[in-house]
């Protein structure tokens, strides 16, 4: 009898899989990847896990139609229209997978129920954050001397502060430390211009008055930090610096806060992300990623 061929298509999951998969070491990091970032596309997964790109993208293609791994219906504007990369999500076999130890993590909510709910504008802010951890990943990894030592997202690291009697949230896209000799903390801001002036400096005014009360000591045990913004553009950027130095009481701005549009740096020229592209409300100097490294 010959042998039945199967069309698999991008975004509908396969009744038939492409072919009987075993995970590999490498199946597992990339699942795991995909875990604490929501979303990563096939350019962020390259970059991350450089190798022959055609195997690559075969194995996604095999993780995804056998449930390790989603790929969010929502993108199908942003693959057709800008990105034209796929995105990929953790599926629920791949959450068995790494979370069979700890179920509250693997059922959480059903992750591909969570995926389908997904909107569109979260997708793009997802992967504004992914693209800026790609590209400080693998800067880092031509730097013996720099390491990137942890990066936590979501849930995780939310907290409040007091402000005139009320809780104020402090709610970073990510936190992560980089190591030069020694830690240096940083909570990361991802703008895509869709907060109103009044809203993104009350957020950080809340980083100003959660650094006086010393609260980042009690949550995360660490003795000062900087908070970084990436912007969608440039006129953005120069908007936000401004509203910023409102920040702190002296309305001078604060070398604490430090901001960049998205387009300074790219995922073909990674190390585009360490050049002096940096600036503080305090003043028009421009920094290296070099420079914020106490």
């Amino acid at each position: 009898m010959a042998k039945t061929s199967y069309q698999h298509k991008k975004f509908v999951r396969s009744v038939v899989p492409p072919k009987t998969i075993r995970l590999q070491p490498r199946d597992v990091e990339m699942m795991r990847e995909i875990a604490v970032h929501r979303f990563l596309d096939t350019k962020q997964i390259m970059t991350l896990f450089p190798g022959a790109k055609t195997n690559l993208l075969r194995r996604l293609q095999y993780l995804f139609h056998h449930g390790f791994l989603d790929r969010p219906v929502q993108q199908q504007a942003i693959y057709f229209k800008s990105r034209n990369h796929i995105i990929y999500a953790l599926g629920n076999k791949g959450a068995d997978c790494l979370f069979a130890e700890t179920p509250e993590l693997r059922g959480r909510a059903n992750w591909q129920i969570r995926n389908r709910d997904t909107k569109s504008l979260y997708l793009e802010h997802g992967l504004m954050i992914s693209d800026f951890y790609t590209a400080l990943q693998n800067a880092f990894s031509k730097i013996p001397e720099v390491e990137l030592l942890s990066w936590l997202q979501q849930e995780t690291i939310k907290t409040y502060v007091k402000i005139a009697g009320k809780n104020a949230p402090v709610n970073p896209d990510a936190f992560f430390i980089v190591n030069r000799e020694k830690s240096n903390p940083f909570f990361l801001e991802a703008d895509r211009s869709t907060m109103t002036d009044e809203r993104f400096l009350k957020k950080m005014i809340a980083y100003w008055e959660w650094w006086k009360v010393k609260g980042h000591e009690e949550k995360f045990h660490i003795k000062n930090f900087r908070v970084l913004t990436i912007t969608k553009s440039e006129a953005r950027k120069e908007n936000l610096r401004k509203i910023t130095r409102q920040a702190d009481p002296t309305g001078r701005g604060s070398e604490m806060f430090l901001f960049a549009a998205a387009n300074n740096y790219n995922l073909d020229e990674p190390a585009s992300i360490l050049e002096a592209i940096w600036q503080s409300p305090k003043d028009d100097s421009r920094h290296s990623f070099s420079d914020l490294l106490q």
